[in-house]
């Protein structure tokens, strides 16, 4: 960095590390609502909602590993050239064999989802109705 401005890769190198500890959080967020909701005695409306939700956040914790995991291998492809690391398709190995298909934003999106829809079935599944 060149006195007090970023260059453009600097830029796209930062805000990645502010979306990798989001990420972060976001997963160990999830891990924990996966936890607590399996572990509490809490009364459902159905047993297929709690399921359901814990299903959800179980998906959310699976993406949260694989938007982790592409974040190294996104800030490696970074250049002068890229508009956003959101766009870059990182080059890995998935079961052995290379791919370049997923994006960070398809995995980082349904992290999100999924994450939002657990918690909303939990609360739908929890909430009493009225009399």
């Amino acid at each position: 960095m060149t006195g007090d401005t970023m260059t453009h890769v600097e830029q796209l190198v930062t805000a990645l590390e502010f979306f990798k500890d989001w990420s972060n959080y976001l997963l160990v967020t999830s891990v924990a609502s996966l936890g607590w909701a399996s572990t509490k005695d809490v009364l459902f409306r159905s047993p297929t909602l709690k399921a359901t939700s814990m299903w959800l956040l179980a998906g959310s914790i699976i993406f949260g590993i694989f938007t982790l995991a592409l974040i190294p291998l996104v800030a490696e492809k970074i250049d002068p050239g890229t508009e956003s690391f959101y766009d870059i398709k990182p080059v890995f190995y998935l079961l052995g064999i290379k791919t370049t298909c997923i994006k960070l934003k398809c995995v980082c999106f349904w992290q999100h989802i999924l994450f939002m829809l657990g918690v909303l079935v939990y609360v739908w599944g929890v909430v009493k109705k009225s009399p």
